[in-house]
Formats: structure tokens, C-alpha cells, sequence
């Protein structure tokens, strides 16, 4: 009967140990969550802020294509254009962004870490537009569905999903004398 009971309590201790493990386990566990997890929402936070970054946008810059006007951001650096429309919630109605190139290329954008629908028209160096697309939300945003130009672009449009319905290839495409001089300048 001592023996049995010495087991018993040997198993007692084991348990109780057990016991003591597994919620330490559970504490540290909880804990490493809360760190990843904050470190998650620090880094959307960040990339959204990032997202206008630089980016210069005022009542000065604007396009306008058959009388429909967008106010929109500059996106000139290659930063800026990487991180482009990223990480946003939302694009107001009249608004988007205007990617700048130096010089007249194939152009091709993914929606990488893009969060909602966008339209985009690419736009030759005479101002005329040579292609246009709907870009969806990738479920992982990883942008891996590519969206091109197809011939020589020298800018592209970004605005909100379906903002370019009734806009056709071939438009004319006007900029505010801002950014006319902002193309002006190297």
C-alpha cells in the first residue's frame, strides 16, 4: 500500500508539473501572438503611410479625359511608383494617381498589396490612351496577375474601379499646367 501510494504521488507531482508546462506553454504562446500580431498591424500601418509617401498630390494636379476631371497624385519616383495605390482602403471618387516615366515604355502593374479594385489606363506621349484595364483585389495581394501597357507608354492612370467607364483607347488625355511643367522639368 506505501508503494501504491508513493506512485499516486509521484504521479500527482508529474501532473502537476505537466500542468505547470502546459500553461506556461499557453503564456508564452499567448504572448508570441500578441507580439507578431502587433508587429503585423505595425507593419500595415506603416505601409500605409507609405503609400502616400512623397507623393505629391494638390488642388494643381489634375486629368481630364472627354470633360471628366481626376485630381490625382504624382508618382514619379521609383518608391513612389513601387508602392503606388498599396494599402489603401479606399480612392475617393475623383481622385487617383499618375505614374510618370521619363521615357516611353512597356509598362506593366500588378495589384501587389492592393486592397481595392482600380482602374488603370495607360497613356502614349501624345497624350492618347493605348490601353486600359480593371484590376482586381488578389485574395493574397501578391500582385502576380501582370496588367500592360502592350505598346510604348510613357504615363499611367490609376483611379478607382469602373472611374474609366465610357473612357475608350484612342481618348485624349489632358494635364493641368502643373504637371505639364512638372514634365517639363527633368
Amino acid at each position: 500500500m506505501l508503494i501504491e501510494h508513493r506512485n499516486a504521488n509521484a504521479t500527482r507531482r508529474r501532473w502537476v508539473a505537466a500542468e505547470k508546462q502546459d500553461e506556461a506553454n499557453i503564456r508564452s504562446y499567448v504572448r508570441n501572438t500578441k507580439v507578431k500580431n502587433r508587429c503585423i498591424i505595425a507593419a500595415v500601418l506603416l505601409a500605409g503611410l507609405l503609400s502616400t509617401a512623397g507623393c505629391r498630390k494638390s488642388a494643381d494636379t489634375f486629368v481630364t479625359i472627354d470633360g471628366r476631371r481626376w485630381d490625382v497624385e504624382l508618382a514619379v519616383t521609383d518608391e513612389q511608383k513601387y508602392v503606388g495605390m498599396s494599402y489603401r482602403e479606399s480612392v475617393p471618387d475623383g481622385e487617383g494617381m499618375l505614374f510618370i516615366y521619363r521615357e516611353s515604355q512597356r509598362l506593366s502593374f500588378c495589384m501587389r498589396g492592393c486592397l481595392v479594385p482600380l482602374d488603370i489606363a495607360f497613356i502614349d506621349e501624345n497624350f492618347r490612351i493605348i490601353a486600359i484595364h480593371t484590376m482586381e483585389v488578389e485574395p493574397d495581394l501578391a500582385g502576380r496577375t501582370p496588367y500592360r501597357s502592350g505598346k510604348p507608354a510613357m504615363y499611367a492612370l490609376e483611379v478607382a474601379a469602373r472611374a474609366l467607364d465610357g473612357v475608350t483607347v484612342g481618348d485624349t488625355v489632358t494635364f493641368s499646367p502643373a504637371i505639364q511643367r512638372r514634365r517639363e522639368t527633368p
